[in-house]
């Protein structure tokens, strides 16, 4: 194994990764893929990487702490190389805390818009932040209508 790929990858560990993110880091810093795929299955054998715990945090982090709804989630952690087999595990695991997560980011919005004087454009801009933070529409016209 490239002592020095494996360097690199125990450095940039510091804060929780995935396999695809230790893969993608080594490729950019100029190994190639037969060192890259060596030193990610080594990590990941010895536990320096785990997927499942990842996602795990990801998404528990994600409704709680960002007010993220499920599809953004899914799409970031697609982005991250993780399999859906996973991502549908562990979003079914937290669905309940995605509407305290709407909720939550629904009450924000609703006080940074309360300058807003036309309640018709209040309640659009609420609604946009929401879809673009990853809620269902149904859910937040549920919500929003309340």
């Amino acid at each position: 194994m490239n002592e020095k790929a494996y360097n690199y990858a125990i450095k940039y560990l510091k804060n929780i990764k995935t396999k695809k993110d230790v893969y993608d880091y080594l490729i950019r810093k100029g190994f190639n893929d037969e060192e890259t795929s060596e030193v990610c299955d080594y990590i990941e054998e010895v536990g320096l990487v785990d997927d499942d715990l990842y996602v795990k945090f990801f998404v528990e982090d994600s409704f709680r702490i960002k007010n993220k709804g499920a599809r953004k989630i899914v799409y970031e952690l697609k982005q991250r190389g993780i399999d859906d087999d996973k991502i549908e595990e562990a979003i079914e695991e937290a669905s309940d805390m995605e509407y305290e997560a709407l909720k939550e980011a629904y009450e924000r919005k609703l006080e940074a818009t309360k300058s807003e004087t036309d309640p018709y454009k209040r309640k659009n801009k609420i609604i946009r932040f929401l879809i673009s933070r990853g809620f269902d529409y149904s859910d937040i016209k549920d919500i929003v209508d309340l």
